[in-house]
């Protein structure tokens, strides 16, 4: 038997303190945060108003196909990105 740890690359996203400060959409990806996944139908709204600008290397990506596990309190699902984005857990 394995360890996840072993077979699994997993790591946390990146918090946003003031999203007044992300805003601009012009060379930039999505941030997607846990309250963006809708828990009942799996559908992630990227289009929510935060945006990182691509020249922004502090951000972690979650590339096309990679799962994202939200954990939020007791709250725990797993959906799939269509898109590279970058995201928070």
């Amino acid at each position: 038997m394995k360890r996840i740890k072993d077979v699994y690359n997993a790591y946390t996203g990146n918090s946003i303190p003031d999203r007044g400060l992300y805003e601009i959409k012009e060379n930039s990806r999505f941030y997607i945060s846990t309250k963006n996944i809708d828990f009942d139908t799996g559908v992630i709204n990227y289009d929510n108003g935060t945006y990182i600008q691509t020249t922004d290397k502090s951000f972690k990506i979650a590339y096309k196909n990679s799962t994202l596990i939200c954990l939020e309190v007791q709250v725990q699902v797993i959906k799939l990105a269509s898109q590279p984005k970058i995201f928070v857990l």
